[in-house]
């Protein structure tokens, strides 16, 4: 949990990264292959953070793995998040949106408000990258008021893409076509998203 904290908030990621390594060989010991999966998938996060593509995808398979066996849905749905922003960063955006659109189905399913919402964010990063950003400003609005409804603020690891995003979309939309696609955001339901 330490290292998840320190990872969402951005701070200290070598730090994160040692406690995560801790963990994960800690966990591997007593067998616990749960708790294995959940510290690869953190430290899967961290090493994508770090630039270390190569070594994320190996850890991110075996910990989606583990938690497709022991049928853990919010995992899962967590990990194709992270998936998802892998594709994304090595600019297979058609990978990225299956990834997301494999979690929101999982997530939205389940009720998981809090990485639903995690799971618009980051397919508006895609859909900004593919040339859509009217619907991504309208996912991030539908986000928007659900963390504002449910007082969970993004973690701020994740809020400088977040920011170039939403930065790129109003250059492209103008702020008046970008103020109407919020609008219009805002008052759509979580419940009635629909993600394609």
């Amino acid at each position: 949990f330490l290292a998840r904290i320190r990872f969402l908030a951005g701070d200290d990621l070598a730090k994160a990264q040692a406690l995560s390594e801790e963990c994960k060989a800690l966990f591997k010991a007593v067998g616990n292959r749960r708790l294995v999966a959940y510290a690869r998938h953190v430290l899967g996060q961290i090493l994508l953070m770090q630039g270390e593509d190569s070594r994320v995808r190996p850890m991110l398979e075996a910990s989606i793995g583990t938690f497709r066996v022991l049928k853990e849905r919010s995992a899962i749905g967590e990990v194709l998040m992270t998936l998802g922003r892998l594709a994304r960063v090595q600019g297979d955006n058609e990978a990225a949106r299956d990834c997301y659109a494999e979690s929101w189905d999982l997530l939205r399913t389940i009720g998981a408000k809090e990485l639903s919402v995690s799971c618009l964010e980051g397919y508006g990063e895609v859909l900004v990258a593919q040339g859509a950003p009217k619907r991504a400003v309208q996912l991030w609005a539908t986000a928007a008021t659900v963390r504002a409804a449910i007082t969970v603020p993004m973690p701020p690891v994740y809020r400088a893409s977040y920011i170039q995003a939403v930065a790129i979309a109003r250059q492209h939309l103008g702020d008046e076509a970008f103020r109407s696609a919020w609008v219009e955001g805002h008052h759509t339901p979580l419940e009635q998203v629909q993600f394609m």
